[in-house]
């Protein structure tokens, strides 16, 4: 049960530093650390901050309130901006993990190691 906690608490940890190294990047207040996996789905953010970084792999931010499938658009303009940039590809999430929540963590690692390549 220990391991457990520590792993939660590990998780919780990247998901603050995760926050705050976006919110410094976009310049911009996000969802609390509670609904921010929720947030992120559809793409905006990390959109953004590939236009930061690598404004070549972002074509259109496509933003509306309901989720739809054009988000997606969003989520691979990041996923390209992550390969030009070099994050090693065990850092990558897939489109699903994060447009249809199949592995959040997944998401919040693959960001929070990137803030690290980048600082």
């Amino acid at each position: 049960m220990e391991r457990r906690n520590i792993q939660v608490y590990e998780y919780l940890c990247h998901i603050g530093e995760a926050k705050d190294w976006l919110e410094t990047c976009i310049e911009e207040e996000i969802a609390p650390i509670d609904k921010i996996e929720q947030s992120l789905r559809d793409g905006v953010i990390i959109a953004k901050i590939a236009r930061i970084y690598e404004p070549s792999s972002v074509k259109k931010i496509f933003q509306d309130p309901r989720i739809q499938y054009r988000h997606s658009d969003n989520i691979n303009y990041f996923l390209d901006a992550i390969r030009k940039i070099g994050l090693p590809e065990n850092f990558h999430f897939e489109l699903t993990d994060l447009y249809a929540k199949k592995n959040l963590p997944k998401v919040i690692y693959c960001i929070h190691a990137l803030g690290y390549l980048l600082k």
